[in-house]
């Protein structure tokens, strides 16, 4: 019993220095507070950073938004700015790790690698925190990001919690900027304007007796109807048009471009706002490269190639597309430029009938099928800048597609093919001067012959060896 009751209280013992050993060491890194914060500002006017090998960048606060001063004068885009509050508009705070200098440790904190930044209070010469800032580390754990710093007057390295400053601060400068030319916010365009060198004058105004927004031509002031799509796709380039790169000042390029005498100059105006794009054009064709130039702040703009459309416009390149003048249940004669001349004839009461040749009983649908095609005809495109002689419209070059109504002709006369690569089949109207592209599919529909139309015999299934349109 005695044995037994010294095991009892030597186990007590044990028991509580155990108790004592838990309750007075450390609690474990996890538990502990961070060891480094920095308050940030009341409110965030501007920030200052150097990177090894490369120019000053300070970022400003402005009603519009954050804006870089140096090394160039731009805005910068809206997740950059939402970046920039996140990263230094909060508290800084790092986890519970300290770092020596001297430990086998990378931090990107070294002479060349480091990125010293400075935090302003809005309205203050002297920065609020100074900071050398390294690497940024991916946190396996949880996927967040955490960046190494050092701090003023501190000679140990902190890590800071969520967040990427590292990356931020190391990002190049276009990376940062707006690449948004034009920013209309929620107003509506009240007109937008081509003014081109060699004189030609577009302007387009949306019509007042639409509860959509509907295009009508403002200027020159002729009777033209545009085409509802294209203008549409035009304005939303316009409105929502990016830079595809920079060109500032002191690069080379620039004085490539001569600004002062723009191949167009593209106007937007809204209620408040008047954007103005003088437009220079680099090199020929497809390979041609496309500069803007913004008035006001003078910042010049590459721009992709898909933007040539919307800032080159021309009238005809917004023109509508529909050429038949007479529409389709109005048409009571057609008569097709095949070998076999078909000319068909609608009666008082509907019916379609074959008056060359003769002999063939007529399919009404092929025949009613026709009229709603030729009268939705549309051209590719107009074109300016090719004559009769070239286009093969001139008399002996031409064939002819003649359509009657009960008060009016016309005849669509169809010319040469292009020569380019985009193919397609010159043609233009009687009525109109106006000379456009048909594609080569439209060619094989308006010489057709008699045997498209006639009516499916005895046995033989409707639509069967029919050409397939």
């Amino acid at each position: 019993m005695m044995v037994q009751k010294h095991v009892w209280i030597a186990a007590g013992v044990l028991a509580l220095l155990v108790g004592a050993f838990f309750v007075t060491r450390d609690a474990p890194p996890s538990q502990m507070d961070a060891a480094l914060v920095l308050e940030a500002p009341s409110t965030l006017g501007r920030l200052e950073w150097e990177r090894p090998g490369d120019e000053r960048v300070v970022l400003e606060s402005r009603a519009s938004g954050w804006w870089l001063t140096s090394p160039v004068e731009a805005p910068l885009s809206r997740q950059a700015g939402d970046e920039v509050e996140r990263a230094f508009g909060q508290t800084l705070k790092s986890d519970d790790l300290r770092f020596e200098m001297s430990e086998d440790r990378t931090f990107g904190l070294s002479d060349d690698e480091v990125v010293k930044v400075a935090i302003f209070e809005a309205g203050k010469s002297s920065p609020t925190t100074r900071l050398r800032v390294g690497d940024t580390v991916l946190m396996m754990k949880d996927g967040t990001h955490s960046t190494f710093v050092l701090a003023e007057g501190d000679e140990r390295v902190y890590r800071l919690f969520h967040t990427s400053l590292g990356d931020l601060v190391r990002r190049p400068v276009d990376d940062l900027r707006s690449r948004s030319i034009v920013s209309l916010g929620d107003e509506a365009l009240r007109s937008v304007q081509w003014s081109h060198a060699d004189g030609h004058l577009l302007k387009i105004e949306p019509a007042a007796d639409s509860s959509e927004t509907r295009w009508m031509l403002a200027s020159p002031q002729v009777e033209m109807a545009l085409d509802a799509a294209t203008v549409g796709r035009v304005v939303n380039t316009l409105s929502r048009l990016n830079a595809r790169d920079f060109v500032d000042e002191g690069d080379a390029q620039l004085e490539e471009l001569d600004f002062d005498a723009p191949a167009v100059t593209v106007t937007l105006e809204t209620g408040s706002k008047r954007v103005e794009l003088a437009v220079v054009r680099q090199g020929e064709g497809d390979q041609a490269k496309l500069y803007v130039r913004r008035a006001g702040d003078g910042q010049v703009f590459e721009v992709a190639s898909s933007a040539r459309t919307a800032l080159l416009t021309r009238m005809l390149d917004v023109k509508d597309r529909a050429v038949m003048p007479i529409a389709s249940d109005a048409m009571t004669s057609i008569e097709l430029a095949g070998d076999d001349r078909v000319r068909l004839v609608k009666g008082e009461e509907g019916v379609w009938t074959m008056a060359r040749p003769v002999g063939v009983e007529v399919d009404q649908d092929e025949a009613s099928a026709m009229a709603s095609w030729l009268g939705a005809l549309r051209a590719e495109r107009w074109v300016e800048d090719v004559d009769e002689y070239r286009a093969g419209l001139t008399p002996g070059e031409r064939s002819s597609v003649r359509v009657s109504a009960a008060d009016r002709e016309d005849v669509l006369y169809l010319g040469a093919s292009v020569e380019d690569l985009s193919g397609g089949r010159y043609a233009r109207l009687a009525s109109s001067p106006a000379i456009f592209v048909l594609p080569e599919s439209a060619l094989r529909r308006l010489t057709q012959n008699a045997d498209a139309f006639a009516a499916p015999s005895d046995g033989q299934l409707r639509g069967e060896q029919r050409p397939d349109f």
